[in-house]
């Protein structure tokens, strides 16, 4: 900052005034950066005791899986109760299944086993209009076949 020299007194009071402003506002900013520097050295300490706390934590339970069942056990129950009740949706599906909607990799298993069994794979089921599945009508015809040959073991 210019400072003017006069022999007038209130430039001199001026010139004084701005240069203790000047040496008040370095040391403030010196203060401010020592106190910003402390603050990040606290901050860092805290961060590694909560990480040596959280490292001796137990860790979390692991989560138990069903027990998975016999390949394709699951297409036949899906089989099952598309013949039971035909035109059902995959969350239907689930229900009846025991799948509750908040198991996203049950509902995954359950979309893949209706893949497999839809008409580019096994051609077991078909859809009816926006993702309700009915058994496809090769699978109805061996359904008949299977239903007639045990009545006639019945009869004899």
């Amino acid at each position: 900052m210019p400072t003017f020299e006069s022999d007038d007194p209130f430039q001199e009071a001026l010139n004084a005034e701005r240069e203790r402003l000047t040496t008040a506002i370095q040391e403030a900013t010196q203060r401010r950066d020592a106190a910003q520097s402390e603050l990040d050295k606290l901050i860092i300490r805290q961060r590694k005791i909560e990480a040596f706390d959280q490292a001796d934590q137990p860790p979390a339970p692991k989560r138990e899986r069903a027990p998975s069942g016999k390949k394709g056990e699951k297409q036949g129950q899906i089989l099952d109760i598309i013949r039971k009740q035909p035109r059902i949706d995959t969350l239907g599906i689930c229900a009846k299944l025991g799948i509750p909607k908040e198991d996203e990799r049950g509902i995954s298993q359950v979309r893949a086993a209706l893949f497999q069994l839809g008409p580019s794979k096994k051609g077991l089921i078909e859809t009816e209009g926006k993702g309700k599945y009915v058994i496809s009508g090769k699978q109805a015809d061996l359904i008949e076949q299977q239903e007639s040959a045990e009545e006639k073991e019945a009869a004899e």
